[in-house]
């Protein structure tokens, strides 16, 4: 599935990435192998995000959970 959305980051604990959907939707994002950089460099932008539904996201404050595949800058 491909999504596109404001990717944020949840300062709970050690953390939780989150995208934001234009309807107002939140999925708590698993990372994996995503570089913590790019994440970082990404941060508050919209992107456009490659993923499966399930997976465990640390912040469970979402609508579900994503595994990202690929992750990159809209436009």
């Amino acid at each position: 599935m491909t999504l596109t959305g404001t990717l944020r980051f949840r300062d709970i604990g050690p953390g939780a990435w989150i995208l934001e959907t234009s309807d107002g939707t939140v999925h708590d994002l698993v990372v994996g192998e995503i570089p913590s950089a790019d994440l970082r460099r990404l941060r508050d932008q919209v992107v456009h995000l490659d993923g499966t539904r399930g997976g465990f996201g640390f912040g469970m404050m979402g609508a579900s959970s994503l595994t990202i595949r690929t992750l990159r800058p809209a436009g």
